[in-house]
Protein backbone atom coordinates (compact mmCIF):
# COMPACT_ATOMS: atom_id res chain seq x y z
CA UNK A 1 0.00 0.00 0.00
CA UNK A 2 2.93 2.35 0.61
CA UNK A 3 4.25 1.71 -2.91
CA UNK A 4 0.89 1.78 -4.66
CA UNK A 5 -1.54 3.74 -2.44
CA UNK A 6 -4.04 4.24 -5.27
CA UNK A 7 -4.02 0.80 -6.87
CA UNK A 8 -3.20 -1.83 -4.24
CA UNK A 9 -5.69 -4.68 -3.89
CA UNK A 10 -6.87 -5.01 -0.29
CA UNK A 11 -9.35 -7.16 1.59
CA UNK A 12 -11.76 -5.18 3.77
CA UNK A 13 -14.32 -6.20 6.34
CA UNK A 14 -16.73 -3.51 7.49
CA UNK A 15 -17.85 -3.27 11.09
CA UNK A 16 -21.18 -4.96 11.73
CA UNK A 17 -24.39 -2.95 12.06
CA UNK A 18 -25.92 -3.42 15.52
CA UNK A 19 -29.16 -4.81 14.09
CA UNK A 20 -27.24 -7.70 12.49
CA UNK A 21 -26.32 -8.91 15.96
CA UNK A 22 -29.94 -9.07 17.11
CA UNK A 23 -30.14 -12.89 17.18
CA UNK A 24 -26.82 -13.20 19.00
CA UNK A 25 -27.66 -10.40 21.43
CA UNK A 26 -31.06 -11.92 22.26
CA UNK A 27 -29.55 -15.36 22.78
CA UNK A 28 -26.81 -14.01 25.07
CA UNK A 29 -29.35 -11.91 26.95
CA UNK A 30 -31.48 -15.01 27.50
CA UNK A 31 -28.45 -16.57 29.15
CA UNK A 32 -27.82 -13.51 31.32
CA UNK A 33 -24.72 -12.48 29.37
CA UNK A 34 -23.96 -8.86 28.45
CA UNK A 35 -23.26 -8.21 24.77
CA UNK A 36 -20.93 -5.64 23.22
CA UNK A 37 -20.18 -5.70 19.50
CA UNK A 38 -18.77 -2.21 19.05
CA UNK A 39 -15.38 -3.66 18.10
CA UNK A 40 -13.89 -7.03 17.33
CA UNK A 41 -12.18 -7.06 20.74
CA UNK A 42 -15.39 -6.36 22.64
CA UNK A 43 -17.21 -9.01 20.57
CA UNK A 44 -14.49 -11.55 21.33
CA UNK A 45 -14.77 -10.73 25.03
CA UNK A 46 -18.56 -11.19 24.95
CA UNK A 47 -18.14 -14.61 23.31
CA UNK A 48 -15.42 -15.53 25.81
CA UNK A 49 -17.75 -14.66 28.72
CA UNK A 50 -20.50 -16.73 27.11
CA UNK A 51 -18.24 -19.77 26.75
CA UNK A 52 -17.11 -19.51 30.36
CA UNK A 53 -20.68 -19.27 31.64
CA UNK A 54 -21.80 -22.17 29.48
CA UNK A 55 -18.78 -24.28 30.29
CA UNK A 56 -19.50 -27.95 29.79
CA UNK A 57 -22.23 -27.26 27.23
CA UNK A 58 -20.55 -27.59 23.85
CA UNK A 59 -23.85 -27.05 22.06
CA UNK A 60 -24.13 -23.55 23.52
CA UNK A 61 -20.56 -22.61 22.56
CA UNK A 62 -21.22 -23.74 19.01
CA UNK A 63 -24.40 -21.64 18.96
CA UNK A 64 -22.58 -18.45 20.01
CA UNK A 65 -19.94 -18.95 17.35
CA UNK A 66 -22.46 -19.71 14.62
CA UNK A 67 -24.64 -16.68 15.42
CA UNK A 68 -21.60 -14.39 15.48
CA UNK A 69 -20.37 -15.71 12.13
CA UNK A 70 -23.78 -15.36 10.48
CA UNK A 71 -24.02 -11.74 11.64
CA UNK A 72 -20.71 -10.74 10.09
CA UNK A 73 -20.76 -8.56 7.00
CA UNK A 74 -19.21 -9.91 3.83
CA UNK A 75 -15.48 -9.34 3.36
CA UNK A 76 -14.75 -7.62 0.05
CA UNK A 77 -11.85 -7.05 -2.30
CA UNK A 78 -11.34 -3.31 -2.86
CA UNK A 79 -9.03 -0.94 -4.65
CA UNK A 80 -7.30 1.30 -2.13
CA UNK A 81 -7.69 4.37 -4.36
CA UNK A 82 -11.48 4.17 -4.28
CA UNK A 83 -11.87 4.56 -0.52
CA UNK A 84 -12.59 7.97 0.94
CA UNK A 85 -10.37 7.38 3.96
CA UNK A 86 -7.98 4.78 5.38
CA UNK A 87 -10.68 3.87 7.89
CA UNK A 88 -12.69 2.34 5.05
CA UNK A 89 -9.85 -0.13 4.42
CA UNK A 90 -9.88 -1.73 7.87
CA UNK A 91 -10.70 -5.37 8.59
CA UNK A 92 -13.19 -5.71 11.46
CA UNK A 93 -12.77 -9.45 11.92
CA UNK A 94 -8.98 -9.31 12.23
CA UNK A 95 -8.83 -5.93 13.93
CA UNK A 96 -6.19 -4.42 11.63
CA UNK A 97 -6.14 -1.22 9.58
CA UNK A 98 -5.09 -2.69 6.22
CA UNK A 99 -5.09 -6.28 5.08
CA UNK A 100 -4.61 -8.37 1.96
CA UNK A 101 -4.02 -12.07 1.49
CA UNK A 102 -2.47 -14.45 -0.97
CA UNK A 103 -1.48 -18.08 -1.17
CA UNK A 104 -0.39 -20.05 -4.19
CA UNK A 105 -1.53 -18.24 -7.36
CA UNK A 106 -3.20 -21.44 -8.56
CA UNK A 107 -6.00 -20.90 -6.06
CA UNK A 108 -7.51 -17.44 -6.61
CA UNK A 109 -7.07 -14.76 -9.22
CA UNK A 110 -6.76 -12.25 -6.39
CA UNK A 111 -3.57 -14.07 -5.37
CA UNK A 112 -2.11 -13.55 -8.84
CA UNK A 113 -2.79 -9.82 -8.68
CA UNK A 114 -1.33 -9.46 -5.18
CA UNK A 115 1.75 -11.48 -6.18
CA UNK A 116 2.38 -9.16 -9.10
CA UNK A 117 1.96 -6.07 -6.94
CA UNK A 118 4.30 -7.47 -4.27
CA UNK A 119 6.95 -8.32 -6.84
CA UNK A 120 6.56 -4.88 -8.38
CA UNK A 121 6.95 -3.21 -4.98
CA UNK A 122 10.02 -5.29 -4.10
CA UNK A 123 11.79 -4.51 -7.39
CA UNK A 124 10.87 -0.84 -7.53
CA UNK A 125 14.42 0.54 -7.50
CA UNK A 126 13.83 3.48 -9.82
CA UNK A 127 11.04 5.97 -10.26
CA UNK A 128 10.71 6.63 -13.96
CA UNK A 129 7.27 7.92 -14.91
CA UNK A 130 5.97 6.83 -18.30
CA UNK A 131 2.61 7.23 -20.00
CA UNK A 132 0.79 4.04 -20.97
CA UNK A 133 -2.20 4.02 -23.30
CA UNK A 134 -4.79 1.25 -23.64
CA UNK A 135 -8.33 1.23 -25.07
CA UNK A 136 -9.77 1.56 -21.56
CA UNK A 137 -7.16 3.47 -19.61
CA UNK A 138 -4.96 6.49 -20.21
CA UNK A 139 -2.83 7.02 -17.15
CA UNK A 140 0.67 7.52 -15.86
CA UNK A 141 2.36 4.67 -14.04
CA UNK A 142 5.66 4.37 -12.27
CA UNK A 143 8.12 2.18 -14.13
CA UNK A 144 10.00 -0.45 -12.19
CA UNK A 145 12.88 -2.73 -13.00
CA UNK A 146 12.04 -6.10 -14.44
CA UNK A 147 12.09 -9.16 -12.23
CA UNK A 148 15.57 -10.79 -12.15
CA UNK A 149 16.01 -13.80 -14.40
CA UNK A 150 15.32 -17.09 -12.67
CA UNK A 151 17.97 -19.78 -12.31
CA UNK A 152 15.28 -22.46 -12.47
CA UNK A 153 15.14 -24.61 -15.59
CA UNK A 154 12.36 -23.56 -17.97
CA UNK A 155 10.52 -26.39 -19.71
CA UNK A 156 8.84 -23.87 -22.02
CA UNK A 157 12.30 -22.91 -23.33
CA UNK A 158 13.31 -26.53 -23.69
CA UNK A 159 16.04 -26.30 -21.06
CA UNK A 160 17.17 -29.53 -19.48
CA UNK A 161 15.29 -31.75 -21.94
CA UNK A 162 18.03 -32.60 -24.47
CA UNK A 163 20.41 -33.64 -21.71
CA UNK A 164 17.91 -36.27 -20.59
CA UNK A 165 17.52 -37.68 -24.08
CA UNK A 166 14.02 -36.26 -24.46
CA UNK A 167 12.72 -34.86 -27.74
CA UNK A 168 12.18 -31.12 -27.72
CA UNK A 169 9.03 -29.93 -29.43
CA UNK A 170 10.07 -27.21 -31.88
CA UNK A 171 6.63 -25.61 -31.49
CA UNK A 172 7.74 -24.42 -28.07
CA UNK A 173 9.84 -21.79 -29.78
CA UNK A 174 6.73 -20.07 -31.00
CA UNK A 175 5.76 -19.31 -27.38
CA UNK A 176 9.13 -17.86 -26.44
CA UNK A 177 9.76 -14.20 -27.38
CA UNK A 178 13.07 -13.61 -29.13
CA UNK A 179 14.72 -11.04 -31.34
CA UNK A 180 14.19 -13.36 -34.32
CA UNK A 181 10.40 -13.27 -34.30
CA UNK A 182 9.70 -9.71 -33.18
CA UNK A 183 7.20 -9.28 -35.97
CA UNK A 184 4.97 -11.99 -34.46
CA UNK A 185 4.41 -9.72 -31.48
CA UNK A 186 3.73 -6.63 -33.57
CA UNK A 187 5.89 -4.53 -31.25
CA UNK A 188 7.34 -1.15 -32.07
CA UNK A 189 10.82 -0.34 -30.85
CA UNK A 190 9.22 1.86 -28.19
CA UNK A 191 6.97 -1.03 -27.06
CA UNK A 192 9.95 -3.39 -26.82
CA UNK A 193 11.82 -0.87 -24.75
CA UNK A 194 8.85 -0.43 -22.43
CA UNK A 195 8.33 -4.22 -22.16
CA UNK A 196 11.57 -4.55 -20.21
CA UNK A 197 9.76 -2.86 -17.33
CA UNK A 198 6.91 -4.24 -15.26
CA UNK A 199 4.05 -1.87 -14.45
CA UNK A 200 1.61 -2.27 -11.56
CA UNK A 201 -2.13 -2.18 -12.24
CA UNK A 202 -3.98 1.10 -12.44
CA UNK A 203 -6.76 2.06 -10.04
CA UNK A 204 -9.37 1.51 -12.76
CA UNK A 205 -8.04 -1.96 -13.56
CA UNK A 206 -7.95 -3.03 -9.90
CA UNK A 207 -11.46 -1.69 -9.35
CA UNK A 208 -12.81 -3.74 -12.24
CA UNK A 209 -10.96 -6.84 -11.04
CA UNK A 210 -12.36 -6.41 -7.51
CA UNK A 211 -15.89 -6.07 -8.85
CA UNK A 212 -15.60 -9.38 -10.71
CA UNK A 213 -13.87 -11.10 -7.78
CA UNK A 214 -16.58 -10.06 -5.31
CA UNK A 215 -19.37 -11.14 -7.67
CA UNK A 216 -17.81 -14.54 -8.32
CA UNK A 217 -16.98 -15.04 -4.65
CA UNK A 218 -20.59 -14.30 -3.72
CA UNK A 219 -21.85 -16.76 -6.31
CA UNK A 220 -19.45 -19.42 -5.06
CA UNK A 221 -20.67 -19.00 -1.47
CA UNK A 222 -24.30 -19.15 -2.57
CA UNK A 223 -23.58 -22.32 -4.52
CA UNK A 224 -21.71 -23.82 -1.56
CA UNK A 225 -24.59 -23.18 0.85
CA UNK A 226 -27.13 -24.72 -1.49
CA UNK A 227 -24.88 -27.71 -2.18
CA UNK A 228 -24.53 -28.27 1.56
CA UNK A 229 -28.33 -28.24 1.95
CA UNK A 230 -28.69 -30.71 -0.91
CA UNK A 231 -26.03 -33.07 0.44
CA UNK A 232 -27.61 -32.98 3.91
CA UNK A 233 -30.96 -33.86 2.39
CA UNK A 234 -29.43 -36.72 0.40
CA UNK A 235 -27.71 -38.00 3.53
CA UNK A 236 -30.82 -37.86 5.72
CA UNK A 237 -32.89 -39.46 2.97
CA UNK A 238 -31.24 -42.76 3.90
CA UNK A 239 -30.10 -42.05 7.46
CA UNK A 240 -31.64 -41.01 10.77
CA UNK A 241 -29.44 -39.18 13.26
CA UNK A 242 -30.04 -38.22 16.88
CA UNK A 243 -28.18 -35.13 18.11
CA UNK A 244 -28.18 -32.40 20.74
CA UNK A 245 -29.86 -29.12 19.81
CA UNK A 246 -30.20 -25.70 21.44
CA UNK A 247 -33.54 -23.87 21.58
CA UNK A 248 -33.08 -20.44 19.97
CA UNK A 249 -36.69 -19.28 19.81
CA UNK A 250 -40.21 -20.17 20.96
CA UNK A 251 -43.27 -20.19 18.70
CA UNK A 252 -47.01 -20.77 19.25
CA UNK A 253 -46.77 -24.20 17.59
CA UNK A 254 -43.29 -25.34 18.65
CA UNK A 255 -39.61 -24.47 18.88
CA UNK A 256 -36.78 -23.20 16.71
CA UNK A 257 -33.55 -25.09 17.40
CA UNK A 258 -29.92 -25.09 16.30
CA UNK A 259 -28.06 -28.39 15.72
CA UNK A 260 -24.30 -27.73 16.16
CA UNK A 261 -23.03 -30.93 14.53
CA UNK A 262 -24.62 -30.07 11.19
CA UNK A 263 -24.67 -26.28 11.67
CA UNK A 264 -28.35 -26.30 10.82
CA UNK A 265 -31.30 -24.40 12.18
CA UNK A 266 -34.93 -25.47 11.89
CA UNK A 267 -38.35 -25.80 13.53
CA UNK A 268 -39.61 -28.53 15.84
CA UNK A 269 -43.39 -28.66 15.58
CA UNK A 270 -45.68 -29.70 18.43
CA UNK A 271 -48.99 -28.93 16.68
CA UNK A 272 -50.40 -29.92 13.30
CA UNK A 273 -52.55 -27.73 11.07
CA UNK A 274 -55.72 -29.00 12.82
CA UNK A 275 -54.35 -27.84 16.18
CA UNK A 276 -53.78 -31.31 17.67
CA UNK A 277 -50.61 -31.80 19.72
CA UNK A 278 -48.25 -34.49 18.38
CA UNK A 279 -45.40 -35.46 20.70
CA UNK A 280 -43.78 -38.41 22.44
CA UNK A 281 -46.03 -39.08 25.51
CA UNK A 282 -42.94 -39.96 27.57
CA UNK A 283 -42.26 -36.23 28.00
CA UNK A 284 -45.47 -35.93 30.01
CA UNK A 285 -44.91 -39.14 31.96
CA UNK A 286 -47.57 -41.03 30.00
CA UNK A 287 -47.43 -44.60 28.59
CA UNK A 288 -45.98 -44.95 25.08
CA UNK A 289 -49.38 -45.97 23.65
CA UNK A 290 -51.27 -42.94 25.00
CA UNK A 291 -53.28 -40.84 22.58
CA UNK A 292 -53.89 -41.71 18.93
CA UNK A 293 -51.72 -42.67 16.01
CA UNK A 294 -49.70 -39.81 14.57
CA UNK A 295 -50.83 -38.34 11.25
CA UNK A 296 -48.88 -38.60 8.02
CA UNK A 297 -46.64 -35.58 8.57
CA UNK A 298 -45.61 -36.81 12.04
CA UNK A 299 -45.72 -40.59 11.66
CA UNK A 300 -42.07 -40.88 10.61
CA UNK A 301 -41.04 -39.57 14.01
CA UNK A 302 -40.04 -41.98 16.73
CA UNK A 303 -42.78 -42.77 19.30
CA UNK A 304 -44.87 -39.79 18.26
CA UNK A 305 -48.56 -39.83 19.29
CA UNK A 306 -51.46 -37.46 18.57
CA UNK A 307 -53.45 -35.69 21.31
CA UNK A 308 -56.46 -33.77 19.87
CA UNK A 309 -57.22 -32.24 23.28
CA UNK A 310 -53.64 -31.25 24.01
CA UNK A 311 -52.55 -27.61 24.25
CA UNK A 312 -49.40 -25.57 23.57
CA UNK A 313 -49.15 -22.36 25.61
CA UNK A 314 -46.60 -19.65 24.79
CA UNK A 315 -45.84 -17.14 27.53
CA UNK A 316 -44.34 -14.16 25.70
CA UNK A 317 -45.83 -11.28 27.70
CA UNK A 318 -42.49 -9.52 28.19
CA UNK A 319 -40.01 -8.07 25.69
CA UNK A 320 -37.24 -9.93 27.49
CA UNK A 321 -37.05 -13.31 25.77
CA UNK A 322 -35.12 -14.76 28.69
CA UNK A 323 -38.43 -14.82 30.57
CA UNK A 324 -40.36 -16.50 27.76
CA UNK A 325 -41.54 -20.05 28.17
CA UNK A 326 -43.55 -22.64 26.26
CA UNK A 327 -45.64 -25.36 27.90
CA UNK A 328 -47.15 -28.48 26.38
CA UNK A 329 -50.26 -29.69 28.18
CA UNK A 330 -51.57 -33.23 27.64
CA UNK A 331 -54.67 -34.88 29.21
CA UNK A 332 -53.82 -36.90 32.34
CA UNK A 333 -50.17 -35.84 32.21
CA UNK A 334 -48.14 -36.36 35.36
CA UNK A 335 -45.15 -34.21 34.40
CA UNK A 336 -44.82 -30.57 33.33
CA UNK A 337 -43.42 -30.14 29.82
CA UNK A 338 -41.83 -26.68 29.75
CA UNK A 339 -39.19 -25.12 27.51
CA UNK A 340 -37.13 -21.93 27.55
CA UNK A 341 -34.63 -20.37 25.19
CA UNK A 342 -31.13 -21.95 25.46
CA UNK A 343 -32.48 -25.24 26.80
CA UNK A 344 -30.60 -28.17 25.28
CA UNK A 345 -32.82 -30.93 23.92
CA UNK A 346 -32.36 -34.09 21.86
CA UNK A 347 -33.70 -34.18 18.31
CA UNK A 348 -34.11 -36.79 15.61
CA UNK A 349 -33.08 -35.65 12.11
CA UNK A 350 -34.47 -37.43 9.07
CA UNK A 351 -36.32 -36.81 5.81
CA UNK A 352 -40.06 -37.21 5.53
CA UNK A 353 -40.24 -39.75 2.71
CA UNK A 354 -44.01 -39.24 2.60
CA UNK A 355 -43.35 -35.82 1.06
CA UNK A 356 -44.01 -36.76 -2.57
CA UNK A 357 -43.86 -33.15 -3.80
CA UNK A 358 -40.13 -32.79 -3.24
CA UNK A 359 -37.62 -34.73 -5.30
CA UNK A 360 -35.26 -34.69 -2.30
CA UNK A 361 -37.24 -33.86 0.89
CA UNK A 362 -35.60 -31.39 3.24
CA UNK A 363 -34.45 -32.70 6.66
CA UNK A 364 -37.08 -32.53 9.42
CA UNK A 365 -36.46 -32.18 13.15
CA UNK A 366 -38.38 -33.96 15.88
CA UNK A 367 -37.78 -33.86 19.62
CA UNK A 368 -37.21 -37.29 21.15
CA UNK A 369 -37.13 -38.49 24.74
CA UNK A 370 -33.57 -39.50 25.83
CA UNK A 371 -34.59 -42.73 27.58
CA UNK A 372 -36.36 -43.80 24.40
CA UNK A 373 -33.07 -43.50 22.54
CA UNK A 374 -31.25 -45.61 25.10
CA UNK A 375 -33.97 -48.25 24.89
CA UNK A 376 -33.64 -48.29 21.11
CA UNK A 377 -29.88 -48.81 21.35
CA UNK A 378 -30.36 -51.68 23.85
CA UNK A 379 -32.87 -53.39 21.59
CA UNK A 380 -30.41 -53.25 18.67
CA UNK A 381 -27.62 -54.90 20.68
Amino acid sequence: HEKFPDSSLLRTHRSVVRSKFEDLENALKAGGIAFDGTSNLSLAQSLRNARQKGQGKEALSALWQSLATRAMSEALYVCAGQSESDGDLSHYGLGIEKYTHFTSPIRRYADVVVHKQLLAALTNKTSEVSTIFSPDVFTQRTSILSIPNSNTISIMKGEGLKENGMRVDKSVDSFTPSSKNENNYNMSSHDREESSFHFPYSCVEISRICEVLNTQNRRAKYSSVNCQKLFLSLFFKNHTETEKAVITDLKANGLVVFVPKFDMKGPVYFKDIQGAVQIDPAFAGLPYNSGLDATLGFSFRRNCRRFPNGKVELNDDTTDKSNWSLRVLLPNSTREVKFQILDVITVQISCDLNDIKARVPAPRLHMVFPSTIEKKKTDNC
